[in-house]
């Protein structure tokens, strides 16, 4: 489970990541690969079959069948589940003001570790987990929404009372969050971290301290980690070339871009864009509003 190492990359990659709805569900098949992201959502994770490795603040875990993680909100963490290593389990990916009750918990600590093991969960914990899953692997059902949102709130409710906590000591401020909105808006672009600071009306320096004391990444890691991303989701969906994807991005050169790619997901972008074809990303159509999403594939 807990190796109790840091990560060895580097350093940490991170990209903000937006979300729209309020829940989204997705549904883990034969692999998962998701690069170091942060949002201001509760994650919640569960392995129902094989080891879904994670890594949460510069910490690796790696989950068994019947365990489950508890991610913070602002909490940098990514998963890589290697091809040749099949697992099935689910992701929660959840709205705070979704649960009111659990409000005080979720915005004012963090679990001190956000696994959850089988063998230490309550009954009631596991059976929520359990029919979860169920219900996910399973959309026939007219009120399966409903029952998911029901059954996520009991099983958030005893991991949040089980799991020793403490209490959050960092959140985002407006300058990072103006920061944030200015990389997505431009990380296409060449971009430097004089630049965002103009933007935002701060000092580089300044800058650069709330990035690596408030969300433990550097600016530049992040901007890399933007380009990264989309140039992920260019490559499973868009029929482009390597080298017109790495440009599109903001990178400056195919070099450069090959690098970073290899180092984020171990392998490299042509490599991605075949794994990506023999698992296509499907939608589930059964349940797709602007509150609730479930997606199934292998991609976050």
């Amino acid at each position: 489970r807990f190796t109790g190492q840091n990560a060895k990359d580097g350093g940490i990659v991170a990209y903000f990541e937006t979300r729209s709805s309020r829940l989204d569900v997705i549904l883990i098949k034969h692999m998962l690969i998701a690069p170091a992201h942060i949002h201001e959502f509760t994650e919640l994770v569960y392995c129902r079959e094989g080891e879904l490795d994670i890594t949460v603040a510069e910490r690796h875990y790696r989950l068994q069948p019947g365990d489950a993680a508890l991610i913070a909100p602002l909490a940098v963490h990514s998963y890589n589940v290697a091809e040749n290593r099949t697992v099935t389990g689910i992701i929660f990916i959840i709205d705070p003001a979704l649960y009111p009750a659990l409000s005080e918990s979720v915005s004012e600590y963090a679990p001190v570790t956000p696994l959850a093991a089988a063998a230490g969960m309550s009954g009631v914990a596991r059976y929520a987990l359990t029919v979860l899953s169920n219900i996910c692997e399973n959309m026939t059902d007219a009120d399966a929404e409903l029952k998911i949102i029901a059954w996520l709130g009991v099983a958030l409710t005893e991991l949040y009372s089980q799991l020793p906590l403490v209490r959050r000591t960092t959140v985002t401020s407006d300058a990072i969050a103006r920061t944030i909105s200015y990389v997505q808006q431009n990380y296409q672009h060449p971009i430097s971290l004089k630049d965002a600071a103009q933007a935002v009306g701060a000092s580089p320096n300044y800058l650069s301290t709330l990035f690596t004391r408030q969300l433990c990444i550097s600016f530049h890691a992040y901007l890399n980690a933007t380009r990264l991303n989309h140039a992920l989701t260019l490559l499973k969906h868009a029929d482009m070339s390597v080298t017109e994807i790495c440009y599109d991005c903001g990178f400056s050169s195919l070099r450069t871009f090959n690098r970073l790619f290899q180092a984020a997901f171990h392998m490299t972008p042509l490599e991605m864009r075949r794994i990506s074809s023999q698992y296509p990303v499907q939608q589930l159509d059964t349940v797709n509003n602007d509150n609730f999403k479930i997606h199934m594939g292998y991609d976050y």
